[in-house]
């Protein structure tokens, strides 16, 4: 019986088979129409036959047909959430079981993983071998909420509070906060400038939210006035200093006294302070100076100070030695003694003693308010490579000091690290100064619209992608890194291997940067389970072999080569040539084809047809044997003829031994064979001619009686007895030939015996194969045959 098939998903029924070396053999399947061979059978389980021969003798066999029905296990890996920093995920599904194809609905045939980009349910059927399948499905999230951003109103700045901090804060969890130039997740900040301040609120997901805070400042200084003072003098022995501002809620504190006490009183000469101070803590410093004149005149003019811009004001002083002495100054109140002055020019004073008596005289007064020259350098532009930037002012005039706000005195030049306006004062040495202000400015914009992509995947048939960066924003550099060290710094690359890569796109002006990237996905699936068979070789029955191939990609394209043809692109075709050819299978979807040979070989040998020749020619009507050469699995066929048709074949005429008679004396008899090798049906044939010869007087007065042989049992099953008598004593041989391949299997018996007596022989059985078999006894020039037929 033929090893059956398994059934499976794919193979619902399968046929059965039996087969037999015994001719006119037929088969009875249990249950099935007798003679009915082969069946077909479409469920498991255990199916008997019986085999029965023309002679009524039969056997039973029986095959187990089996069955393959097993769903392939089926597991999809929990995706990752789409956000907007994850724009795809891969879907992976997996199974336990072996040579298990998958398929995801919308997708290519055999593709796994497969990326998607959309929320949704994903379906995924797992096939096997056997054809069974399982499906599931997979959900795929995603995230891409907003964090919420709320800033702090932040506090004045002023001369109390030189710095604030800015506070970003988000309901959110797990957001980080990017507050523009400054340390990505600083928060709060501390700054000290006003201006604008802007703030990135960045969560877990990716997404961000911006928002914005103005920060204000209040230092304007309060304006200050003092009351000039009355002069000390004998009479006057205190007066009152009075110090005022336009600037609403300014309190005054004079040097040495109770803050907020104004006017204050005052009874010695001297220089007074005073301070102005408002709400937001600003202040301005002022002085008076508070002279007395108790001399006694003789007259003498004090050399005066040079009026400067800090020295506004110069008291001019008349004296005397001389007791009881009243000055008058010219253009001033009558014994006003010094007086104050502040203009340059001559003051002309007199001196009166009690006694009336006066001297004049004067004073030359000078003046010095040149302002010093003031120049501040331009200043390099804030941008993402130059964080901070120096501020530079310069004065031709000697001696001059130079102070920024905010920055200690004389420091210069100063570092900032903030855009905005910055005032500088340029102090000489006589007090007068000269202000001025340069404005930072910052450039911090972002190459726009940055894209990235690529036009792969790469497939067999494209080994190369084109990965492509892109910008609104001009005058710009790019930089790409991707796997096995790639690196490039132009705008396209053409690469090779799948990936992610990362392209950085920078502003050449300012050097600020924005990085994306794009992932180059690849596809060298080749065609699954790809065969060849043949139906060769080619023979003298077959002269066309069938090529079949197949392989479990649908739609895949074939291409077949080899010895004749040219061309052929189905799955099946013929051929008449010997060789080797290959089939090429491809998948279209990406160009990769699997190859695989298979040979057509050709057996169109002759059988060997030869007759083995007797020793001796036949006597005349006497019946004998003659044999072929054996030839492995091959057929015979005899043919005999004559002249006079007298000679004749009596048994295997389709074996290599052939049984016949010879015909009348002198008439020649032709034996024609034909020899066919049933595995190519290839032929070759032979002749031998053969003369009815009568044998001489001596053989033939001893064979007048003809020898009495007996074989039993027959049909035989392990042994069989063969008994002969001879009636002339002489030479007797008894040998055994295999009745279809013609060859002697045994030689019984080769003596001489006596006349009249019974010998007996044993033919063991032993090795011989089942079937027909000759007994050939030669005695006394004649032959005797005796078919025997062992039963195993």
């Amino acid at each position: 019986i033929a090893t059956p098939q398994v059934l499976t998903c794919d193979r619902t029924s399968i046929n059965l088979t039996a087969s037999s070396g015994t001719a006119n053999t037929t088969f009875t399947w249990t249950g099935r129409t007798a003679g009915q061979n082969p069946i077909s059978v479409t469920a498991p389980g255990k199916y008997y036959v019986t085999a029965t021969t023309a002679n009524g003798c039969s056997t039973i066999d029986s095959v187990t047909v089996t069955q393959d029905i097993n769903k392939p296990s089926l597991t999809i890996a929990t995706p990752q959430v789409l956000t907007c920093d994850r724009t795809s995920i891969n879907l992976t599904a997996s199974s336990g079981t072996a040579n298990t194809t998958f398929n995801w609905t919308g997708r290519t045939a055999g593709q796994n993983p497969i990326s998607v980009t959309a929320p949704g349910k994903y379906y995924v059927t797992a096939t096997t071998a056997n054809g069974c399948s399982t499906i599931d499905s997979v959900t795929v999230a995603q995230d891409i909420n907003k964090p919420s951003l709320t800033i702090a109103t932040p506090q004045v700045l002023t001369c109390d509070r030189t710095s604030i901090n800015l506070t970003a804060s988000s309901g959110t969890a797990n957001t980080t906060f990017t507050w523009t130039g400054r340390t990505a997740g600083q928060n709060p900040i501390s700054v000290t400038a006003p201006g604008k301040y802007y703030v990135t609120a960045t969560s877990a997901n990716g997404c961000i939210n911006t928002d914005s805070v103005t920060v204000t400042q209040d230092i304007n200084k309060p304006s200050l006035t003092i009351a000039t003072p009355q002069v000390l003098t004998c009479d006057r022995t205190s007066i009152n200093l009075t110090a005022s501002s336009g600037t609403a809620n300014t309190t005054f504190t004079w040097t040495g006294r109770t803050a907020g006490q104004n006017p204050i009183s005052v009874t010695a000469p001297g220089k007074y302070y005073v301070t102005a101070t408002t709400a937001n803590g600003c202040s301005t410093i002022d002085s008076v100076t508070v002279t007395q004149d108790i001399n006694k005149p003789s007259l003498t003019i004090a050399t005066p100070q040079v009026l400067t811009c800090d020295r506004t004001s110069i008291n001019l002083t008349a004296s005397s030695g001389t007791a009881n002495t009243a000055f008058t100054w010219t253009g001033r109140t009558a014994g006003q003694n010094p007086i104050s002055v502040t203009a340059p020019g001559k003051y002309y004073v007199t001196a009166t003693t009690a006694n009336g008596c006066s001297s004049i005289d004067s004073v030359t007064v000078v003046q010095d308010i040149n302002k010093p020259s003031l120049t501040i350098t331009v200043p390099q532009i804030l941008t993402c490579d130059l964080k901070s930037v120096d501020l530079t002012a310069s004065s031709g005039t000697p001696n001059t000091t130079i102070t920024w706000t905010g920055f200690a005195t004389g420091q210069n030049p100063v570092s900032v690290n903030t855009y905005g306006k910055y005032y500088v004062t340029a102090t000489s040495a006589n007090g007068c100064f000269k202000k001025d202000s340069v404005t930072v400015i910052q450039n911090i914009t972002l190459p726009a619209d940055v894209q990235a992509s690529n036009d792969g995947p790469l497939v067999c048939t494209k080994t190369m992608v084109k990965i492509t960066g892109n910008t609104t924003t001009g005058n710009v550099s790019y930089q790409w890194t991707g796997p096995s060290n790639f690196s490039a710094i132009t705008k396209d690359a053409n690469v090779n291997t799948k990936g992610t890569y990362s392209l950085r796109v920078t502003n050449n002006a300012n050097g600020c940067y924005v990085t994306t990237s794009t992932t180059v996905d690849q596809n060298i699936t080749p065609p699954a389970n790809v065969q060849v068979t043949n139906d060769g070789p080619l023979t003298c029955d077959n002269d066309i072999v069938t090529l079949q191939g197949r392989s479990d990609l649908g739609g895949a394209t074939y291409q077949w080569s080899g010895p004749g043809i040219n061309n052929e692109a189905t799955a099946t075709i013929f051929v008449t040539k010997p060789g080797t050819y290959t089939l090429s299978v491809t998948n279209p979807g990406n160009g990769c084809f699997v190859s695989t040979k298979t040979e057509v070989k050709e057996d169109k040998k002759l059988p060997d047809a030869i007759i083995n020749a007797p020793a001796a020619m036949p006597e005349p009507l006497s019946e004998d044997v003659i044999t072929a050469q054996t030839v492995v699995n091959a057929t015979y066929a005899w043919t005999l003829t004559s002249p006079d048709g007298s000679w004749q074949m009596i048994d295997g005429d389709k074996t290599a031994t052939l049984i016949y008679q010879s015909g009348n004396a002198g008439v020649k008899g032709t034996f024609d064979l034909i020899v066919t090798d049933r595995g190519n049906g290839c032929q070759n044939t032979a002749r031998l001619i053969l003369t009815a010869t009568p044998a001489t007087t001596t053989m033939a007065l001893a064979a007048t009686a003809p020898v009495e042989y007996k074989t039993y049992p027959n049909p035989f099953v392990d042994k069989t007895f063969i008994t002969f008598k001879s009636p002339v004593s002489g030479k007797v041989t008894v040998e055994i030939y295999n009745a279809l391949q013609g060859h002697m299997e045994k030689l019984l018996f080769n003596q001489q015996v006596h006349s009249g007596e019974t010998y007996k022989l044993t033919l063991d059985a032993g090795t011989l194969p089942a079937g027909a078999h000759f007994c050939v006894i030669k005695a006394n020039g004649r032959t005797y045959t005796s078919k025997l037929l062992l039963v195993r």
